[in-house]
């Protein structure tokens, strides 16, 4: 029993190991199979890829000869045309002369042509213009009130005549242009200014421009003088920086009770350690024939006194302590002129009064021809 069971044992081993090795033969076989026909389709890809460049070659070739074989007929045919199927009647001469009619024509055609274009432009101009909307003005947007408006002294110059206008002008000379008036908005400005310090006396009125305004000192100027002329006693700052005092506006003599407080007054004014001020004592009644009374040395004592002190920082010196300035004004002036203000002139003006915006009684607009 035992050696059939070790013959038995041994059969089977004999059988498994052949089925082993017939399995690892078809293994090997196919993965032999595997790796050519993975390496022919890489060959066939390849190829194809190759074919398909051929192909694109020969069609642009193709596309080539055919143009050349359809161009090299057209050539042929041509050759073959008789072309010779023209004769000469006479020679061309030409014109002496241009033609007058020919030159009245186009100038005609010129001048209608830009009548019309003329016209048409000025139409589209008007609707443009029509159509657009105003824009806001930069005084309008500040919302500042106006106190006067000043036109400037220089004369408006007339354009030149057209010649199609002189034609029709018959030797009528041209009427003569009169200089603009502005005595009637300084007035008005120190008519402003003496109502809205009635109550306050002396009040200091500051002067600051909105950009660039080249007559603001002269305006100033004008106004202080038109204040003295209805008799108030002003204390003048024109701007400069102190050094020897001079007089502005001569034909008055001081008292010498008002000589002696001078010194004293200028010292109460703002930033007169800096600032050069000019005393202007309130004019004096003519005297009347007598001896002196009560009466008239109170009236003189009462005018060396100062109604009001105006202080000029249009693009001055002055301009320089404008925080320290507004901080002791009671009142302060704009002076824009309109033609060449923008919103960036008001706007960095309203951020330096800053707080004593309700002390900014308008603007005073500068108008120039």
């Amino acid at each position: 029993m035992q050696q059939a069971i070790e013959a038995e044992l041994a059969r089977v081993r004999q059988s498994m190991r052949v089925n082993y090795e017939r399995a690892a033969a078809n293994t090997k076989a196919l993965t032999d199979r595997l790796q050519n026909l993975t390496k022919t389709s890489f060959d066939s890809s390849a190829a194809q890829i190759k074919m398909r460049q051929l192909e694109s070659e020969a069609d642009a070739v193709r596309a080539i000869y055919k143009t050349f074989l359809s161009r090299a007929e057209e050539l042929a045919q041509q050759q073959s045309v008789n072309m010779n199927n023209s004769r000469v009647i006479t020679a061309a001469v030409p014109m002496p002369k241009s033609s007058l009619k020919l030159k009245l024509m186009i100038l005609v055609a010129a001048g209608l042509f830009g009548t019309a274009l003329g016209s048409g432009l000025a139409v589209l101009r008007e609707l443009l213009s029509g159509t657009r909307k105003p824009e806001q003005s930069p005084l309008e947007r500040a919302g500042l009130p106006v106190i006067s408006r000043i036109a400037t002294g220089s004369p408006v110059v007339e354009e030149p005549p057209s010649r199609l206008r002189s034609l029709f002008s018959f030797g009528n000379k041209p009427a003569p242009v009169a200089p603009v008036p502005q005595g009637d908005g300084i007035l008005q400005a120190a008519r402003a200014l003496r109502e809205a310090t009635a109550g306050q006396h002396p009040a200091t009125v500051l002067f600051i421009s909105a950009g660039h305004v080249p007559q603001a000192s002269n305006i100033v100027a004008d106004i202080v003088h038109a204040l003295i002329d209805a008799g108030l006693g002003i204390l003048y700052a024109p701007g400069t920086i102190a050094e020897a005092r001079t007089r502005l506006r001569s034909g008055s003599t001081p008292s010498l009770a008002a000589a002696l407080a001078r010194d004293e007054t200028i010292a109460a004014a703002p930033l007169s350690d800096i600032l050069k001020y000019e005393n202007f004592p309130a004019m004096a009644q003519p005297s009347r024939p007598g001896r002196p009374t009560l009466s008239r040395y109170v009236d003189k004592a009462r005018q060396s006194g100062k109604d009001l002190i105006v202080i000029n920082a249009c693009r001055t010196a002055a301009a320089e302590h404008l925080p320290l300035l507004i901080q002791s004004a009671d009142a302060i002036i704009v002076v824009v002129e309109p033609a060449t203000v923008t919103n960036a002139d008001i706007d960095a003006t309203l951020d330096v009064v800053g707080y004593a915006r309700d002390l900014v009684l308008g603007t005073i607009l500068v108008e120039t021809p």
